[in-house]
């Protein structure tokens, strides 16, 4: 299924979006199945990417504010608890400490892709 073409379908989205900017540590939305969360995720995502798409017509390639949200300060993730699922719409940690890898570590392990095997009916599946 693809999602709304207009911004105007996002009009719940857009109001979620803005109560956690208004809060201070962001907002969450319950619902009974994952898939109604991701579905959820998907539409925040879409409804920020036409914030961005609006903001690229309304303004001048130089300016600052071109093909920006006022969301995307924003995370949106999905997390279980007792049962249940939660959207969480939540700014961007700040404050934590980014400090260059002087040396790399011997013992981290490289990653080896996964060879595809053949079933019986010949359709490719990931080990």
């Amino acid at each position: 299924m693809t999602t709304p073409t207009s911004r105007a379908a996002y009009k719940a989205e857009y109001d979620l979006l803005d109560k956690a900017l208004e809060s201070t540590t962001g907002v969450r939305i319950e619902f009974e199945s994952q898939g109604d969360a991701r579905h959820l995720q998907v539409r925040l995502h879409k409804a920020r990417s036409y914030d961005r798409d609006l903001n690229r017509e309304s303004r001048s390639p130089d300016d600052p504010l071109y093909g920006v949200s006022d969301f995307d300060c924003l995370t949106v993730r999905i997390r279980e608890d007792e049962g249940k699922w939660w959207v969480y719409i939540e700014r961007y940690a700040t404050g934590f400490r980014v400090e260059e890898i002087k040396t790399r570590a011997t013992s981290i392990p490289t990653h080896k892709p996964r060879r595809p095997t053949l079933t019986p009916n010949l359709k490719v599946r990931p080990i």
